[in-house]
Order: C-alpha cells, then structure tokens, then sequence
C-alpha cells in the first residue's frame, strides 16, 4: 500500500479546539472547524477519496510541524491532527502503532508535512 504525503496548515493546539458557550453546551472553534475543512481540502487534493488505511490496517506516520512562531507546544497540535484525518486517510486514530513528531522554527509557512503508511 503506497503511503500518503500531505501539507497540511498549521493546526491549533488541543486545548483550543472545544468551547463553552452560553448555557454550558459546547461547540468547535471556528479556527479548528476551518483547519478541519482545510484538511479535508488537502486530502481531496492528494486524490485521496475514500478511506485509504481501513480500520483493520495498523498505521504509522512521521510528522514534521513548521511553526513560524515559538510558541505552541508539539504535543498538544499531535491530537488535533490525528482527529483530523479520521475517516479521510484512516478510519480511526486508533489504529496509528507508533509515529515520529518533530518541530522546526522559524519557517514559513508554518504547515504540517506528514507520511502515513501501513504499520510494519
């Protein structure tokens, strides 16, 4: 199965993706709803359209984050992302075994450069 390469914008940090409205319910970010749509955008571009890791497959991926500024903690964007991709690449997060995560500063645009393929 051939892994699949993507640019994605920079996502926002877990912790901002949930909020609390009036009245206690809650409802997703508008920053997380667009970095949600422009990840679907960034697959449908990739000619990915339909689930390409189905839930019976275990995943891997290397993830490097560009951020332009030095703020923002690696691990709390790792969640974000891997939400992203339910049902677009693979069914669930679930089914990621292991991943390797990096961070560079200072680049421009700041964005998400990822390889997903099947687990050995």
């Amino acid at each position: 199965m051939k892994p699949v390469r993507l640019v994605l914008p920079e996502p926002p940090s877990v912790n901002r993706v949930w909020r609390k409205g009036k009245g206690g319910r809650m409802y997703l970010n508008p920053r997380a709803a667009a970095f949600y749509g422009a990840v679907q955008a960034a697959v449908l571009r990739a000619g990915i359209t339909r689930v390409r890791f189905t839930a019976d497959v275990p995943v891997t991926y290397a993830l490097t984050w560009y951020r332009a500024r030095k703020s923002g903690d690696l691990s709390n964007r790792i969640k974000c992302f891997e939400d992203s991709l339910n049902g677009l690449v693979w069914a669930d997060d679930k089914q990621v075994v292991s991943f390797t995560a990096r961070r560079v500063d200072g680049e421009r645009p700041a964005r998400l450069e990822v390889v997903v393929e099947r687990a050995a």
